[in-house]
C-alpha cells in the first residue's frame, strides 16, 4: 500500500485528517506537512502511519457527535 492510499484509508476511517492526526498524537499542521511533503518524514514516522493503517481492523471508530437528542437528554 502507498503512502496516499494509506492517507486516504485513516481519513475515510478516522472522519477526517485532523482526526487521523490527533490519533496518532501529533499536530494537524505537522501530519498535513508529512502528507503534502512539506516536511521531511524519518523512516520510523512512515514505518509508524504504516503500522496505524494496517491495524485499522483492531482500532475502534471515534464516536461522532450528532445533534440529535439523547435518551438522557430530551
Amino acid at each position: 500500500m502507498t503512502l496516499p492510499e494509506v492517507y486516504a484509508r485513516l481519513r475515510e476511517h478516522f472522519g477526517s485528517h485532523g482526526a487521523v492526526a490527533k490519533h496518532l498524537g501529533m499536530t494537524e499542521q505537522h501530519y498535513n506537512a508529512l502528507r503534502k511533503g512539506r516536511a521531511n518524514m524519518p523512516e520510523r514516522t512512515k514505518d509508524y502511519i504504516l503500522l496505524k493503517a494496517a491495524t485499522l481492523n483492531d482500532c475502534p471508530v471515534p464516536a461522532v457527535p450528532t445533534d440529535a437528542p439523547s435518551e438522557a437528554r430530551p
